[in-house]
């Protein structure tokens, strides 16, 4: 009852904006609304093709970041990395200020324990958003868990001279180099 519902409101926002012959705002928030509630839907139901589909069919009619996204996110989830790569550059095109998309480029590397290409990609991010801390910390993240010491610590001075200090680079910068203690120990008492 609850599916039919929901596919009966997409339908009726659908015709009323053929019939309308125009897309305002409000029809655009209503129909990527009715399809995040069609979708979330079909996931509770366990049926994440369906759902990704959803948001195929909203994306005909309507284009959103949000759409994208959680179109991305889902097929992200579904193992589908090639597509989900494809989509977010694609999304990335269109809405160059939503990072998010490159984000979870990084996501699909990391699934793939493809480390370099997920660090290359948050350098990317770094390019748009120099301080950008989930892209800062997932360089350093994964230079640790790859115990490439020396990396890490040359990545840390790096945004460290850059301006970008926080007790994680100032901690892998002092277990390095010991001219760096003292600028931990004034971090740590402000």
């Amino acid at each position: 009852m609850k599916k039919q519902y929901w596919a009966n409101i997409v339908f009726i926002i659908f015709s009323m904006i053929f019939l309308l012959g125009c897309k305002s705002l409000p029809d655009e928030n209503q129909i990527t609304n009715a399809a995040i509630d069609l979708a979330e839907a079909k996931l509770s139901q366990g049926q994440l093709i369906d759902a990704i589909d959803v948001y195929t069919n909203a994306l005909e009619e309507i284009e959103n970041e949000k759409l994208y996204y959680n179109k991305l996110l889902l097929l992200i989830e579904n193992k589908n990395y090639e597509e989900a790569d494809s989509l977010a550059l694609f999304a990335f095109e269109k809405y160059p200020t939503f990072l998010k998309f490159y984000k979870a480029r990084i996501q699909i590397y990391l699934n793939q324990k493809n480390y370099k290409k997920a660090i290359e990609i948050a350098d990317q991010i770094l390019e748009l958003s120099p301080f950008d801390d989930d892209a800062i910390n997932i360089i350093l993240k994964l230079l640790k868990e790859e115990d490439k010491s020396q990396e890490l610590f040359l990545r840390a001075k790096e945004f460290y001279e850059k301006g970008y200090i926080n007790e994680q680079i100032l901690t892998i910068l002092s277990e390095n180099d010991s001219s760096y203690d003292g600028v931990m120990t004034y971090f740590l008492e402000k």
